[in-house]
């Protein structure tokens, strides 16, 4: 099914290796439609890739020596693939900067009643920094965009 890559020891498997056939099409053709919108099927298959990207991110900690930072990583970006497949993509940077304040004042709320080092606070912590992924993603392009 193609080549592996290697990360320190663990091998991670290539897409192709990860989602059958009818996930690479239903991928192919989410990515086709992605600028109208998203599908439950694709929505699923986002989610099958976000798993597999979470043992990768997982071997890729490993090699790092279990850095900490990989983890936290892996959780935000497990978040942001759960939001692309719940919501639509930021339409403006206006819009884009509401829910990440959003997000950030649900943390604030918790920080206020001294609970900003708990399970929730977590929580509202990796979504802040899954906005923040989501924003450039929608918002900033490849390169950062036009910077307008």
């Amino acid at each position: 099914m193609g080549a592996q890559a290697k990360t320190g020891a663990t091998t991670v498997p290539p897409i192709a290796a990860v989602l059958s056939e009818a996930e690479l099409a239903t991928l192919e053709r989410g990515i086709e439609m992605a600028a109208g919108g998203w599908f439950p099927e694709f929505a699923a298959v986002v989610q099958r890739l976000a798993e597999a990207n979470a043992h990768a991110l997982l071997a890729a900690e490993d090699a790092m020596g279990g850095h900490p930072a990989m983890r936290v990583a892996m959780e935000a970006a497990n978040e942001l693939v759960a939001a692309i497949g719940q919501h639509d993509a930021m339409a403006t940077p206006h819009h884009g900067y509401a829910v990440i304040l959003e997000e950030l004042d649900e943390l604030w709320e918790g920080v206020k009643s001294n609970a900003g080092r708990g399970l929730q606070a977590r929580k509202e912590a990796l979504q802040v920094a899954a906005m923040g992924m989501r924003y450039v993603l929608d918002l900033c392009g490849p390169e950062g965009g036009s910077g307008a």
